[in-house]
């Protein structure tokens, strides 16, 4: 905007120079009395009006639509998760690890795609381990965790309390799991795959994880648990849908759907700056005309009836990025599972919800990952049974 607000001053300048006010004219009439050129008082309001014009419609025209549609192709998060510094294993006292890749489907255009991912190994014990993490090393041995970050994240992220590593990472190895952090589509060094989806098209890469695990490690799909936080929760969430062989879920902050946490996630996108409501309808809809599916109907709660394993689901009760509402609907959904065909109880569903605004703040506490290694940990034990349930026909 002063870009054209100078352009307009030298513009005025110009035309005054070359034939300024005459002095036998009136005063709002350039050139000669005849009145032939235009008033520069409306010039001066025609360029004002300009200035004002051209950057608005810019941004409406141009930017929201180009900024929909990056982001529904998933360049936005693709951008800002390859930009995202990452840790190194062996900071974290981790020296038995190996970068692996797989293939995941892309149903919407019908082809494979590139996933990478990071195989940390509980056969060599971790460095500076807490006593504490340690109690069931030795029965938890030979079961792996597929643990998958959060938007714009990625598999070794420097994210602080929620990085993989920090957060969980490091307790599972010390506790005798394998880890298999990987980097979702349009993540990391993993393939760009358009729409982002919120979980709903990652969780194909949750199950082409479980698939690579079974052929090359022999690892079979009941002594695979999951673990997710944020967007990552979601795709976890949903691959244990869609097969039941999973013993166990767990969850950080699991978004429920795109239109529960589209306002806050525009808070972070503009960095803090709270957009006006016509300015979050106009964003939301270009990013729904550019997205290859029905992304706002995706629902993670009308999924929830197929899941079979036991839900660990921890949320803080002030989340600023995935409201509470979003815990509170999912509650409501897994609580009221039924009993799955062929087990001899319902699953069952604990909770940790405790106070703070900061996202997935149940990261910070070490007794979240003292709960969270219990319940992995029961489940490691009843896995050895090989008992497959299902509460649904859809098996990957």
């Amino acid at each position: 905007q002063g870009l054209w607000l100078d352009m307009a001053q030298v513009a005025i300048a110009s035309h005054w120079e070359r034939g300024g006010p005459d002095d036998s004219s009136d005063s709002d009439n350039f050139g000669s009395d005849s009145g032939s050129r235009p008033c520069y008082k409306t010039n001066r309001f025609c360029l004002c009006a300009t200035a004002l014009l051209c950057p608005c419609f810019t941004f409406l025209c141009i930017v929201c639509p180009l900024l929909g549609f990056l982001t529904a192709q998933g360049s936005v998060v693709a951008f800002t998760s390859r930009n995202r510094p990452v840790s190194a294993p062996e900071e974290f006292g981790i020296s038995d690890y190996e970068w692996v890749k797989f293939a995941s489907p892309d149903p919407l255009l019908d082809r494979p795609i590139m996933i990478t991912a990071v195989l940390l190994h509980a056969r060599t014990l971790p460095q500076d381990c807490n006593e504490s993490w340690m109690a069931n090393r030795s029965s938890n041995l030979g079961t792996t965790v597929i643990a998958v970050h959060g938007t714009s994240s990625s598999a070794l992220a420097a994210d602080g309390y929620f990085a993989i590593l920090k957060c969980v990472g490091k307790a599972l190895l010390c506790a005798g799991f394998d880890v298999l952090a990987i980097n979702m589509r349009n993540h990391g060094n993993s393939s760009i795959a358009a729409p982002f989806s919120l979980g709903y098209h990652e969780a194909n890469d949750v199950i082409g994880a479980t698939k690579w695990l079974e052929r090359k490690r022999a690892v079979p799909r009941q002594r695979v648990l999951l673990w997710g936080e944020s967007a990552g929760g979601a795709a976890v969430t949903y691959a244990a849908g869609r097969d039941a062989r999973f013993r166990a879920l767990a969850v950080v902050s699991p978004p429920a759907s795109w239109g529960m946490v589209m306002k806050p996630m525009l808070v972070w996108l503009f960095r803090g700056y709270t957009a006006p409501s016509w300015l979050e309808w106009y964003l939301c809809w270009w990013f729904k005309i550019f997205s290859l599916d029905a992304t706002f109907e995706r629902d993670l709660a009308q999924k929830t009836h197929l899941i079979g394993a036991d839900v660990f689901h921890a949320h803080s009760f002030a989340d600023w990025l995935v409201p509470f509402s979003n815990a509170e609907v999912l509650q409501e959904a897994f609580e009221s599972r039924r009993k799955c065909h062929g087990d001899s109880r319902p699953p069952v569903y604990t909770n940790y919800f405790i106070d703070g605004h900061l996202h997935c703040a149940p990261c910070m506490h070490d007794s979240y990952r003292m709960m969270l290694l219990a319940f992995f940990s029961k489940a490691s034990v009843a896995s050895h049974a090989q008992e497959s349930y299902s509460c649904n026909h859809y098996q990957v």
